[in-house]
């Protein structure tokens, strides 16, 4: 920058004639004047740009320059905070953008000790000069140190092209106008710290407010993360619960990237914790870097995003809630100020939370005697319905149907006979959990066989006969899950209706103190207050079972024979007038086989009864192999078995017939006697249009079969209908 007649002829014929009484008393005017206008600017604003930038424009008329800078410091670091002349020359955003190390630049270090002004004549030649790139042009410098309460605080710069253009007669100016910076600085740091204590303590307020406004613990939460950070000035606030009872914390609220994680976060009794450490000291504790640091386990690093913690205690009434931990990016963040605000605000927030949590004891316990209440209610309701269980397929859907109105869903698993196997018989989510069952694993969902001794939590539950209450099925759902099913653990939660929410209660199936199975029931309004009402459930449910178990074996006993385990008379009537009505009624094919044994009774005379039984026995377990499952067989007579084939033509049924004589002659019976060959005759018939119940049915197969035994024995007879 070029100095104009006008600005500074008095300096140039000052150094020209050394000393002009005129041109002197000039120069003080000018000076008088731009100081003047540098307090007027001090004292009409408190926008510290507004006023530095006043500072440089009234220098330059005192110390001509082509370039000036006020620099603040920041430690040892110093940067530029207002700058004039650099655009022009094009470097302004380079030298605004520096850092300076002021260790390393004598001349600062110069100001700083001896907190006066500098002159350099001619930086090229000066060994306290830095040079620096974009600074090659400069022939003459001058600065002074700006103070304040008596702390070098920055620089004021000036420089020109011109070797040797300053004086020392300059020094006192530019200090006039540094303590002029400093005064101003001083004054805007005043303002701002004035006004950001206005700002924090309305914060405070406000805060205070609407924490002992709210009405849940879930609101105060909802809001502090936030407000938090902006009152302290931070980068994330973590909220932790604490456990007395299991010495164990939890994440209760977070405002950081890992929110997902650290609210599902637990830690487990005996585990070091921040939350633990902070209670016990029960003030304001400040971890500079948690990773260098015993306060916790190295597990729970990753849950924060910050090294630097401030922990604030959450005590109220005498019981610990937790603590408030507060995340920075550095330790010089938290200034004794920011630890002092902190511990007033956690002690506003811990009386709130202190009388949030009371009054939600008291709401819980009402809410939890009303909800007793209605689950005995309904409980008494399903134990009454499902006394009058037909077979046990109706009694396990009926609890699940009465309980989904609760929006509480079950399963039951029984034990596999006498085994220590325990396999599904029932969900109520079955809708979801079949197909799932069927599309990931290929499983039927009967196929799938759990041991007991294999999980330790269901084998407590059998050894003991005591419900358990789960807060976290999920673990449960961990272990049981079969490994084919791990990857897909979150499908599977979603097929079972199981959100993270969700509580559950594990109720061992006892019946006259034998256990029989679990029934396992979740949902998120189950609490722990249910368990003994569901304990009762279970002992009713499980008698229920085993009456209709008792029932179904009775019901079976009574059409089932004996000794084959195919149906016999009764059940076969029972059945045959059943499928004899829908063929006529749907015009559908029915057709009938009847077997006999040839030479049965020599056989039992050779041999004896005992071996003829065994005998019988291969013969149905033959005819099964046979045939399908939705066709029936019976025992009709001593040695004579009925085959009633559903919507099966006389020609496909023939074939069958074909098959299982075949199957018998074929293949020798292994009795206790040894090997015994054994064939039968067997006669076929279809429902007619002249067919008109299922006994002419049975006479006319009874005539097939007359004529097999005519024609020699082991042979098919089909009868002609027409």
């Amino acid at each position: 920058m070029k100095k104009t007649n006008q600005d500074i002829s008095s300096f140039t014929n000052t150094k020209q004639n050394k000393t002009v009484p005129v041109d002197l008393i000039k120069d003080q005017q000018i000076l008088a004047a731009a100081l003047s206008d540098v307090s007027m600017a001090l004292n009409s604003s408190l926008n510290l740009d507004e006023v530095l930038d006043r500072i440089l424009e009234n220098l330059t008329k005192v110390v001509p320059n082509k370039t000036s800078n006020i620099m603040l410091l920041d430690g040892q670091l110093a940067r530029i905070v207002r700058s004039k002349g650099y655009d022009l020359l094009g470097t302004k955003d380079i030298l605004m953008s520096r850092v300076f190390d002021t260790d390393q630049i004598p001349n600062f270090q110069k100001m700083i000790k001896s907190r006066q002004p500098v002159l350099i004549y001619n930086p090229h030649l000066d060994q306290d000069w830095h040079i620096l790139p974009e600074s090659e042009w400069i022939k003459s410098h001058i600065g002074a140190p700006i103070l304040s309460d008596e702390t070098v605080i920055g620089f004021l710069n000036c420089d020109s092209d011109v070797e040797g253009y300053y004086e020392k007669s300059q020094l006192s100016a530019i200090q006039l106008f540094a303590d002029h910076a400093g005064l101003a600085i001083r004054n805007a740091r005043l303002y701002d710290a004035s006004t950001n204590l206005s700002k924090k303590l309305r914060l405070i307020n406000d805060l205070t407010h609407q924490v002992l406004e709210a009405k849940t613990l879930n609101e105060i939460l909802g809001l502090l993360p936030e407000k938090l950070i902006e009152l302290l000035q931070a980068a994330n606030v973590y909220i932790s619960k604490w456990d007395e009872e299991t010495k164990t914390a939890s994440g209760w609220a977070t405002s950081g990237e890992r929110k997902r994680e650290y609210l599902s976060a637990v830690s487990k009794p005996g585990d070091r914790t921040i939350t633990e450490g902070i209670l016990e000291a029960r003030h304001a504790t400040l971890v500079a870097d948690i990773t260098e640091s015993s306060v916790m386990d190295s597990k729970f690093y990753e849950l924060y995003r910050e090294k630097t913690i401030l922990g604030l205690p959450l005590i109220a009434e005498g019981i610990k809630f937790g603590a408030i931990l507060i995340g920075f990016n550095n330790p010089d963040q938290v200034t004794e100020d920011i630890i002092s605000l902190g511990e007033y605000t956690a002690l506003q927030i811990s009386t709130a939370i202190a009388k949030s949590y009371s009054l939600e004891q008291e709401r819980n316990q009402s809410s939890q005697l009303a909800h007793a209440n209605a689950l005995i209610e309904t409980l008494s309701r399903v134990s009454s319905t499902i006394k009058s269980g037909v077979n046990t397929k109706n009694v396990m859907t009926t609890i699940g149907t009465e309980l989904e109105l609760l929006k509480i869903h079950s399963l039951v698993a029984l034990k596999v006979g006498s085994t220590d196997t325990l396999s599904l018989a029932y969900s109520s989510v079955q809708s979801t959990i079949i197909p799932f069952v069927e599309k990931f694993g290929g499983n039927k969902i009967n196929d799938l066989h759990t041991s007991i001794d294999a999980l330790p939590i269901i084998k407590d539950l059998i050894e003991t006969q005591k419900a358990k209450f789960l807060e976290n099925p999920e673990e449960l759902l961990k272990q049981i899950t079969p490994p084919v099913f791990v990857p897909l653990l979150w499908k599977l939660m979603d097929a079972l209706e199981l959100t993270r929410t969700a509580k559950c209660i594990l109720v061992p199936l006892v019946a006259e103190k034998q256990s029989i199975g679990i029934l396992s029931l979740w949902g998120e309004s189950l609490q722990i207050i249910d368990i003994q009402a569901a304990a009762i459930f279970g002992g009713q449910v499980a008698i229920a079972i085993e009456n209709a178990n008792l029932l179904q074996e009775v019901q079976r006993l009574a059409v089932t024979d004996e000794l084959t385990n195919v149906l016999n008379r009764r059940g076969f009537d029972e059945v045959a007038n059943r499928e004899f009505e829908i063929s006529k009624r749907y015009a559908r094919p029915l057709s009938m086989i009847m077997l006999d044994i040839d030479h049965f009774k020599a056989t039992n005379d050779t041999y004896g009864h005992s071996v003829g039984d065994e005998i019988l026995k291969e013969i149905a377990f033959r005819c099964r192999t046979k045939i399908r499952e939705t066709d029936f067989i019976s025992r009709h007579g001593g040695e004579e078995f009925l085959i009633l084939l559903i919507e099966q033509k006389r020609e496909n049924a023939r074939l069958v017939a074909e098959r299982i004589r075949k199957y018998i002659a074929d293949q020798p019976f292994v009795t206790t006697s040894g090997k015994i060959k054994v064939t039968v005759s067997l006669g076929v018939c279809s429902l007619d249009s002249q067919t008109t119940s299922i006994s002419m049915m049975v006479k006319k197969v009874d005539k097939a079969l007359y004529v097999s035994k005519e024609n020699g024995r082991n042979r098919v007879t089909l009868i002609n209908n027409k």
